[in-house]
């Protein structure tokens, strides 16, 4: 009887099971025991672990006790005991006593991996009891697999990839190396084992002794590999031959592309390399070439969105935007509206930088600079196509935006995004592009703002416990109880990360008649946003709120959406100067006065803003004066500290912008400048500026000039 049958036998006569499980359940090697019989829903696991603890006299763990953290905290068997073997018996050495090592089992009865370990460490082998998947966590933790070699991959991977539509170089190269079998195998590997893990992106990093090679899954990126510095050029030429780049060329980048089927499933790979100081590094982008998967109604937005959505679609002569970062799924969005204005009845033009899919019926058009096709050229070109339809990647420029607006207006549908952080900030964004408020109300239909979260692991969802103090009181202010709560714990499915796929943040600003006739009339964001509310409007951090409730994602997934909540109101009322701000004024809740800095340069901006935050500052920051602006619109502040010299929206025109609007008229503004810059300081001041400080001021002085306009 082996260790499986044996425990199997336990449970059956301590009643935890009915009768005896099909052997094809549980007989694999690649799981363990309980975790098997977990999955298929005939036994629990927690109530299984408890009893054989009580049984066998011995504890039992979960990752996240509290205990056991505090006693794995100056861990110090890595060095004592081979990776492999942990691997190969799936148990943890927990922690060395004078006698005994500790180890943590998932199976009590595991003679022969006591026996090994006993002999190998010739002391005794004390038993605890963990859950498979929380072993397996710590081992990729703490005894991470050894690297594979180029030369040790299954032959099988040559088959098991099959390149479609390769792309040959238009020189003579010499292939003698590059496909030398053992690099095939290794580059078949490489995309299996990515397409497997359900990788979005592969990174292949030239390190000073090493090629890295890491995954990007559910937005997160993972190493998977080394591999020896000697095969760097070998692998990387396999993917550019591939790619129909020029192997030869290793000092400018290059982009290209090429087409695999994977156990049948066909896969378009995007690939980009770049030279860098240690070599070239690629990124091979995994799109998957199934287009009927990409609907509206798969999308995982509310109904109410989605019907406002097509609302959108099916009006003639409107604009639908959709906004948010980069990785936040709105090219994803945009060929799902695609996927519905394609009826057969339409001609359909896109111009995309780069194409992600290639979609029948509808005419792409790749933006190429170096070939004077640029997003406004080539927009002038499609409206002589007599399109209904125009999808436009990205407005990128006051030039593609006023293009766009005078296609809506003159009848057509057009689709495109934005970055921006909020769907009523899209406005003000649309403003700086020269966009005039009077045409955003006759011709914008929607605009849906969206970010991606991953989704918990359904197969080890375990009771969220607040790591601390300060994250307890964080879900109890959101009128949530943690007990309520779930987290994801990990295990063989999820790859212990406790997440599995990706869920959408959906926001979306209906232009009903009642936003239009605000924007034709003043633009008043305060007023938009109230309107829009009470219309039904949800903003981004309430749907994340909505998903931590319906236990589609965890807090730490959502918690940056909702620890610094957007006010919901108008722009701040002007503040008269009698008025004066007691800091030290004890309320409900003692509020830190909000700042925003706005500084391009990365290092004076993170320097200033620690400080201020040392200070009691609630910091807000921007890059530029028109990410300034935005801020300033989403969250308006009670003091701004803003750059003089700065793209996109200098200070002065940050000035003119604020000063020009009556809700932001009276915000105290301190221009920053650099200590040898020449300022025009009466022209400033004119414009509004009420102060000026070098960025060579001593941090004392700078902070009490703050603190004296913040009581003026």
């Amino acid at each position: 009887m082996d260790k499986k049958e044996a425990l199997l036998e336990v449970l059956i006569n301590a009643n935890l099971l009915g009768d005896q499980p099909r052997k094809d359940i549980w007989r694999s090697p690649d799981i363990g025991l309980l975790l098997a019989l977990h999955k298929a829903k005939i036994l629990d696991e927690e109530k299984a672990f408890t009893f054989l603890s009580e049984k066998f006299q011995v504890p039992f763990y979960r990752k996240k006790d509290a205990e056991l953290l505090e006693k794995l905290k100056n861990y110090k068997l890595v060095e004592k005991i081979s990776a492999d073997a942990l691997w190969s018996f799936k148990v943890f050495p927990l922690w060395e006593e004078e006698d005994k090592v500790v180890f943590a089992f998932m199976n009590p009865l595991d003679l022969d991996a006591q026996n090994h370990f006993q002999f190998l460490l010739s002391k005794q082998i004390g038993i605890a009891l963990m859950p498979e998947a929380d072993i397996e966590s710590l081992l990729v933790e703490y005894f991470p697999k050894r690297e594979i070699k180029y030369d040790d991959q299954d032959e099988a991977h040559e088959q098991y990839v099959e390149i479609l539509g390769e792309v040959e170089s238009e020189k003579p190269i010499d292939l003698s190396d590059t496909l030398a079998p053992p690099i095939v195998r290794l580059a078949n590997k490489i995309l299996v084992d990515a397409v497997k893990a359900r990788a979005s992106d592969i990174h292949i990093e030239p390190m000073y002794d090493a090629l890295d090679v890491r995954y990007r899954v559910d937005g997160k990126m993972s190493h998977v590999v080394a591999v020896p510095k000697r095969l760097q050029p070998y692998l990387t030429s396999r993917f550019k031959i591939l790619s129909g780049m020029d192997i030869a060329e290793k000092r400018k980048t290059q982009d290209g592309g090429f087409r695999i089927r994977v156990q049948n499933e066909i896969i378009d790979i995007r690939a980009s390399a770049v030279p860098t100081t240690s070599g070239e590094t690629l990124v091979l982008r995994l799109l998957k070439s199934d287009k009927e998967l990409i609907s509206l109604e798969n999308l995982g937005m509310s109904e109410t969105i989605r019907n406002g959505i097509l609302k959108a679609l099916d009006s003639d002569g409107k604009m639908l935007l959709v906004t948010g970062p980069t990785g936040s799924g709105k090219t994803t969005t945009l060929y799902a509206c695609l996927r519905h204005l394609n009826d057969g009845t339409t001609n359909i033009i896109t111009v995309e930088d780069p194409i992600e899919y290639q979609i029948d019926d509808i005419n792409q058009i790749q933006v190429n600079p170096a070939k004077d096709v640029t997003f406004p050229s080539a927009l002038r070109s499609v409206l002589r196509q007599d399109p209904d339809v125009i999808m436009v990647g990205e407005i990128r420029d006051e030039e593609t935006a006023e293009i766009s607006i005078q296609a809506a207006e003159t009848g057509h549908k057009v689709l495109s995004t934005l970055h921006t952080n909020s769907a009523i900030s899209t406005i003000s964004r649309l403003e700086h592009l020269g966009v005039s408020l009077h045409l955003m109300g006759s011709t914008l239909g929607g605009i849906l703002a969206q970010r991606l979260v991953r989704k918990m692991c359904p197969e080890c969802l375990v009771e969220f416990k607040p790591e601390s103090e300060e994250i307890d009181a964080e879900v109890r202010q959101l009128g949530l109880d943690p007990a309520d709560l779930k987290v994801g714990a990990g295990c063989s499915d999820c790859k212990n990360t406790g997440y599995f796929g990706r869920i959408g943040v959906y926001s979306y600003l209906e232009i009903s008649d009642a936003v239009s006739n605000l924007l034709l009339e003043a633009g008043d964001l305060g007023l938009i946003r109230q309107t829009a509310k009470s219309e039904g409007f949800v903003s981004l951090r309430d749907a994340a709120l909505e998903l931590l409730v319906n236990g589609e994602t965890s807090y730490e997934e959502v918690r940056p959406y909702l620890i610094q909540p957007k006010p919901d109101r108008q722009l701040k009322e002007v503040r008269l100067d009698s008025e004066e701000i007691d800091l030290h004024k004890k309320s409900g809740k003692i509020e830190k006065p909000k700042i925003l800095l706005i500084e391009d340069d990365d290092d004076v901006r993170f320097s200033l803003s620690e400080l201020l935050k040392r200070d009691m500052f609630e910091v807000i920051e921007a890059s530029n004066g028109l990410e300034g602006l935005e801020r300033f619109y989403e969250d308006p502040p009670d003091i701004v500290l803003c750059d003089l010299m700065m793209p996109k929206v200098d200070g002065k025109e940050f000035l003119k912008k604020l000063r020009g609007n009556r809700d932001t008229h009276d915000t105290p503004v301190i221009i920053l400048t650099a200590a040898d810059t020449a300022v025009n300081e009466v022209s400033l001041l004119e414009l509004g500026a009420r102060d000026f400080v070098s960025k060579t001021t001593p941090a004392e002085v700078m902070l009490t000039r703050i603190r004296r306009l913040l009581q003026d």
